[in-house]
């Protein structure tokens, strides 16, 4: 991942990056230009495909709790994240 502030997944407590991503749906988004991936930098250099990861963001913007593998045919479980949801309360 780059050091940068707007090219990173966001620390705990900072704002997350200003992005916007298309709905077809309003629940379902597309990161087709990679935009999102770039803005946290996840999207793996020269292979045009995002790292897994997963971010807690609250109605303020704010970061509350990112996870990213360190490997992309990793992927956590749903039980973690929820867990994580649920500590948020």
């Amino acid at each position: 991942m780059t050091s940068t502030a707007t090219q990173r997944v966001p620390a705990v407590g900072e704002t997350a990056p200003d992005i916007t991503l298309a709905s077809t749906s309003g629940e379902i988004f597309s990161d087709f230009k990679r935009e999102a991936s770039m803005a946290y930098g996840v999207l793996l250099p020269g292979r045009f495909f995002a790292n897994r990861a997963c971010v807690l963001i609250d109605m303020q913007g704010i970061g509350r709790w990112a996870h990213v593998e360190e490997n992309p045919s990793r992927r956590r479980e749903n039980a973690d994240t929820l867990s994580e949801i649920a500590k948020l309360g």
